[in-house]
């Protein structure tokens, strides 16, 4: 065997190599996107599914023990005057954030605005120290339970605590809580 010969039978049988992991690649490639499409045949399948119930859901008329009944909740502040809801939306926030945990330090009432739809509105701020569940506690309450209170602003800062040099010595779970809170009352009845 000459030198030509042996690189020609290399040549040859790299050149099928070669060959056999493209054919290789191909049918990988060819299985891949087979799977693909069985995937994607899944997901079609089970949209339609989903589809069928609900517009199953959709055909069947809505009987009176299914439909949802009306709240009985009022969602205004029960007072017929301005300084009336303040007192009581005021007592109502001290009582909370009492009884969730915290300590009250101020609370006040806003000015009434006497614009428009802002003349039923009251405003009260309060700030108070609690910690974080407490807080949590708090904001479900106020804007869970009726009457209804919005909260229209809130910051809370961690509380530091002072060695006995006035230097910082560590910050406290507990929190300095700024809230700005609103409500709505009807009025006296015309």
């Amino acid at each position: 065997m000459t030198l030509q010969s042996i690189l020609a039978q290399k040549r040859a049988l790299g050149a099928l190599a070669t060959l056999l992991v493209l054919i290789l690649l191909g049918i990988g490639g060819l299985s891949l996107l087979g799977s693909m499409r069985d995937v994607r045949a899944t997901e079609i399948e089970t949209m339609q599914t989903e589809l069928d119930v609900i517009e199953r859901r959709l055909a069947r008329p809505v009987t009176a023990t299914q439909a949802q009944p009306a709240l009985k909740v009022n969602p205004f502040i029960n007072a017929e005057s301005y300084a009336l809801a303040a007192n009581a939306l005021q007592r109502r926030v001290v009582s909370m954030i009492e009884t969730s945990g915290g300590t009250l330090a101020t609370v006040g009432i806003d000015p009434q605005d006497t614009s428009g739809d802002a003349r039923n509105r009251v405003v009260v701020q309060a700030t108070a120290e609690m910690g974080n569940d407490s807080l949590q506690q708090l904001l479900y309450k106020l804007e869970g339970e009726a009457p209804f209170v919005f909260v229209e602003g809130l910051t809370a800062n961690p509380v530091t605590a002072r060695d006995s040099d006035g230097e910082q010595a560590k910050i406290s779970p507990r929190l300095t809580v700024n809230l700005r809170l609103n409500g709505y009352f009807r009025g006296a009845s015309k």
